[in-house]
């Protein structure tokens, strides 16, 4: 798994002791010429190691005194001119021109105590989060408007809860944090690519934090790093920048629609229920002055929420008829790739990850935004990929991670509504969804079968491109389900299969001729630096429970306790033939309780090692493959794997899918047919004669990789033009 390893990873007590942590604090600005001494100054007087600190200033083309009194107040100050006037540009120059490996970012409006960084630090360590943020409160006793503005929003009616506005007395994990007052490691930053440039002036923060939750990433709250927010000091400037707040909430929303919430569209529908929400906002705003012990200043408490409430309404009215910042600004193109969200499937994985590699490779990916549309029992999501391969596929590690229910394609009926809501989002909004990989289109389970197809007949009737790139498809055993096939992808669909048996199966169902290609897996990198170390020599060995293709859904213990049985006898001839076993399960988690069984009570002397492949990329399981001098299995991409790493494989046939595998590749010889009488017999027989022959064998491997690897490039040249035609 890819993970962010620092030295929070020691011991409490031993981190504390051991020495500072060097931080880059980073202050962008822009004409803060009444702001910018203060804050200056709050760094200047910070309790942590000067030598383990640098302060940079990002100008972003200031007119005004603001570098001059910047650097009066602070001595050494880095400046960085960077006239932009994008706060997310200005940020991104910062992290990456820091020197040191962690940065810290405060605004110039905002005054920290002298501890703040240590506190920063201090939980940073604790949490072992790779993101920490403080509150912000605006100053007391300076002016009504800001003893009224921290009145409002210490209350949820004024911040909706957020750290952007709320100051809380206990530490918490968070989804968000604002970029006013927070401490990054820079690893993260740069796995993801930092801030998004698109959101120049507003939501440049948002869409980072989720992005990040996006990832996995934690974010932790601690309010022992609270600063002093000079906020804009005066209703008619807190309406301004509410306006502004409104519109980069529809913007963040159309971004990110799946961390979109039906609170967060509420302030549209405050124009039709005025009458109602005037009166309800001054009782909520007496409350909140009385229980703050300033009931006097009720009225300017009310006229705050009418003054952030209201704006922020007209915002996203208006945000939902302008494209981004600049109302010029062209629309983008979006895909959807629909895939199995939390099936443990790592072929699925290594399939998303490679299509993924090849769309972000094009030199019109900068248009193009592609979205991760998982479908499964967890319910729907649709999250933003990044051009980060890094983040891909780390996103991809939570996205495909294993769930019992994953055969399931019902939902979660909590999240029901919202997920509903996402999914027409995007059948209505994108260009194109396609399923890339995969064996979708089946009809062992009508309702799944039935699903899907009704997700396509929906985009169909919205207009949206739809198709399938290189799966599988079939059985399809009802005449109402090949009738469904073809209603719901049509003659203008995309249609890209991975062997003739599916090209001819969806031929039957009346539509066009589709491509025959090959898997995308084939183009998974080698040489993964993720390898679990492995005895020597070891065989691989992938075991599965399903034994027929229609056992998916239905699972007869009689054919399992047989199937146990059989797995282990070939376990024992291994292991007689002096070879150490490498059981790799690649479907989680039946693969991974099916090898568990299959490892229970081995002889003694037997080296069975199961391999933990939960915690795995694609890729690090190939490279535990690769370390293997031969291999046997059932599943299909552990035999890919074995393609792309050059080491020979018997193949065991469930489904016609691994025998239309071998016989591509003219291994037929190497193909058992898993219904045979002793067929654990058979294929140890066939083996054990591989080790001895790798080296002509891996040769062999390599030119057969080749030739299948080549039909993979009209595909995607038919894919690519089929998704060019959706823009126009």
């Amino acid at each position: 798994m890819t993970t962010f390893e620092t030295a929070r990873d020691v011991p409490e007590a031993e981190s504390e002791a051991a020495a500072p942590w060097h931080v880059s604090v980073v202050v962008v600005a822009r004409n803060e010429e009444r702001r910018i001494a203060a804050c200056m100054a709050a760094l200047a007087g910070q309790s942590y190691s000067r030598q383990a600190m640098e302060v940079i200033l990002v100008d972003d083309g200031s007119t005004d005194r603001t570098v001059e009194l910047a650097r009066a107040a602070l001595p050494g100050l880095r400046v960085l001119p960077n006239p932009t006037r994008s706060i997310s540009a200005n940020r991104n120059l910062g992290w990456r021109q820091a020197r040191h490996p962690y940065v810290a970012y405060i605004d110039a409006d905002c005054v920290a105590p002298s501890d703040w960084l240590a506190n920063l630090v201090s939980a940073m360590r604790r949490t072992g989060a790779e993101a920490v943020g403080g509150g912000n409160r605006p100053p007391s006793g300076v002016s009504t408007f800001y003893d009224a503005l921290g009145i409002c929003l210490d209350s949820y009616v004024g911040s909706a809860g957020s750290v952007q506005g709320r100051v809380y007395s206990e530490p918490r994990e968070v989804v968000h944090l604002p970029g006013l007052n927070v401490l990054f490691d820079k690893r993260v930053l740069a796995a993801v690519g930092g801030y998004d440039e698109r959101f120049r002036l507003i939501g440049e923060d948002a869409d980072l934090s989720m992005r990040l939750n996006d990832i996995g990433a934690r974010m932790a709250y601690t309010p022992e790093a609270t600063v002093a927010h000079w906020q804009r000091g005066d209703l008619a400037a807190w309406a301004r920048n509410m306006v502004t707040y409104g519109k980069g909430r529809i913007w963040l929303a159309r971004r990110h629609p799946s961390h979109a919430r039906p609170a967060h569209l509420l302030p549209l529908l405050l124009p039709l229920l005025l009458p109602l929400y005037v009166p309800a906002m001054l009782l909520v705003a007496i409350a909140a002055a009385a229980r703050a012990g300033r009931l006097r200043l009720a009225v300017h408490v009310f006229a705050i929420y009418l003054a952030t409430h209201l704006p922020y309404a007209c915002g996203e009215w208006v945000g939902l008829f302008l494209v981004g910042e600049r109302p010029a600004a062209q629309r983008r193109r979006r895909l959807g790739l629909i895939v199995l969200r939390n099936a443990g499937n790592k072929g699925d994985e290594a399939i998303f990850l490679c299509l993924c590699r090849r769309l972000a490779a094009r030199p019109e990916a900068a248009a193009l935004d592609v979205y991760a549309a998982g479908l499964g029992p967890s319910g729907f999501s649709l999250l933003a990929l990044s051009a980060s391969e890094t983040v891909r596929e780390r996103l991809a590690q939570r996205l495909f991670a294993a769930d019992e229910r994953s055969r399931q394609l019902t939902g979660n009926r909590r999240r029901l509504i919202g997920d509903a809501l996402v999914l027409l989002y995007m059948l209505v909004r994108f260009d194109a969804v396609i399923i890339g990989g995969g064996q979708w289109l089946h009809d062992l389970n009508f309702r799944n079968h039935l699903a899907v197809c009704g997700i396509f007949a929906l985009a169909r009737l919205c207009g949206t491109g739809r198709g399938v790139f290189a799966i599988g498809t079939g059985p399809l055993h009802r005449r109402s389900s090949r009738l469904l096939t073809r209603l719901a992808l049509g003659g203008d669909a995309l249609l890209v299969v991975r062997d003739e048996n599916s090209a001819a199966l969806l031929r039957h169902c009346g539509l066009p001729a589709p491509r025959v290609a090959a898997d995308p897996a084939l183009e998974l990198p080698t040489g993964s630096t993720e390898a679990v170390p492995m005895a020597s020599p070891t065989i691989g060995v992938t075991p599965c429970a399903w034994f027929q293709f229609e056992n998916i859904y239905r699972r007869d213990p009689t054919v399992l306790e047989r199937s146990v049985a059989a797995w282990r006898a070939l376990l024992s001839r291994i292991a007689e033939a002096g070879f150490a076993v490498a059981l790799v399960p690649t479907m989680n988690p039946e693969d991974f309780e099916y090898a568990e069984r299959v490892a229970a009570d081995q002889p003694a002397g037997a080296a069975v090692h199961l391999v933990d492949t939960r915690a795995l990329t694609p890729a690090a399981v190939q490279a535990v493959v690769a370390q293997c001098v031969a291999y046997v299995g059932m599943r299909l991409h552990p035999l890919i794997f074995c393609l792309n790493a050059g080491v020979p494989f018997v193949a065991l046939n469930y489904a016609d899918k691994v025998a239309q595998f071998c016989r591509a590749l003219d291994l037929e010889d190497r193909c058992i047919d898993i219904e045979e009488d002793d067929w654990e017999i058979a294929a140890a027989d066939k083996l054990l004669e591989l080790p001895a022959n790798r080296s002509s064998a891996s040769a062999v491997l390599a030119e057969r990789h080749a030739v299948q690897a080549a039909k993979l490039e009209p595909a995607y040249a038919e894919f690519f033009r089929w998704l060019d035609a959706r823009a126009g």
